[in-house]
């Protein structure tokens, strides 16, 4: 299933040029961004910080729980920022509302950051943060068999990432993958990805910066754990919704992992929102789009795990 939502007007925000600034401006100026966004506090259970030891680091993931003692289904959100930017804190609010309207406990992974932890470490990392949540259901509080993984942008290629891992390991079960206009495509050129979408305020200089800092080497980008997009095999993959933004230098290369999933087999309900550009979820103080996509987002979580 494929909704597209239409409206006339075209948003967009002037876009900071991260690769201008070095790493340590780019993360001070994305999270001054980032503060100047209308958060609203909404009452949950409790919210926990605690660490997952991995193989390359102990992995800060916060812990967000419904009122009451469960156990309950779990989703596991790992957030945006072009691998280089970002933190669990900048998608607080968003994890909140998750928790509270679909009744789920969400685990906010704060995985390693690039240019310090390069591909393939943050799969690895976030890959082996699901596992510990699936081995360690007791103690967690949540029902065995009922998790699903998710996130917005470069969160969303983790997602899509761990998705494939656990398929080729057999180890992970997942049972969803919720996709927010992710990067799928690390190997195209993205000054071609900007000139195909007109109204685009993403510099193609970014995309490319933000690639440069996560790959070791350019080779990388055509691995499938780096370009979901181009794995040669989708199916066996955990269901999947898809949400992508008019004004996005990402929608062609999501709409194509729309088609090859279908192709595969692979159920996907995609929505599509017009008018509104990448990262446009976040921004629930300034477009009703953004509180649509984010019931959206709560509301097919409830259908899964009410199957």
């Amino acid at each position: 299933m494929t909704t597209s939502l239409k409206h006339n007007r075209r948003f967009k925000i002037s876009m900071p040029l991260f690769q201008l600034m070095g790493v340590e401006k780019a993360r001070q100026t994305f999270y001054q961004l980032a503060a100047t966004i209308k958060k609203v506090d909404i009452p949950i259970g409790s919210v926990r910080n605690c660490t997952v030891k991995t193989a390359g680091r102990d992995t800060p993931v916060r812990i967000y729980s419904p009122a009451g003692e469960g156990p309950y289904p779990a989703f596991i959100f790992l957030h945006g920022g072009g691998f280089v930017v970002g933190s669990v804190e900048h998608y607080d609010g968003f994890c909140k509302k998750i928790t509270h309207d679909v009744n789920c406990m969400v685990f906010s992974v704060d995985y390693g950051l690039a240019p310090e932890h390069k591909f393939p470490e943050p799969v690895e990392e976030c890959y082996e943060v699901a596992k510990w949540v699936q081995d360690h259901a007791g103690a967690l509080h949540i029902q065995s068999g009922r998790l699903a993984v998710g996130g917005e942008s470069s969160g969303g290629n983790l997602s899509a990432a761990i998705c494939l891992l656990a398929r080729e390991r057999g180890e992970l079960s997942l049972l969803y993958q919720m996709l927010i206009y992710p990067g799928l495509d690390l190997a195209s050129d993205p000054a071609g990805k900007v000139e195909a979408n007109g109204d685009c305020v993403i510099d193609p200089g970014t995309l490319k910066w933000f690639n440069d800092c996560y790959l070791k080497d350019s080779s990388d980008a055509v691995n499938p754990l780096a370009s979901p997009v181009l794995a040669p095999d989708l199916s066996g993959l955990p269901s999947v919704c898809m949400i992508t933004a008019e004004n996005d230098p990402l929608r062609a290369e999501d709409e194509l992992y729309v088609r090859r999933l279908r192709a595969a087999g692979v159920a996907v309900c995609h929505r599509h929102y017009d008018g509104v550009m990448h990262g446009f979820i976040n921004m629930t103080g300034l477009l009703e789009e953004a509180k649509q996509a984010q019931e959206f987002v709560c509301e097919q979580l409830r259908q899964v795990f009410d199957r």
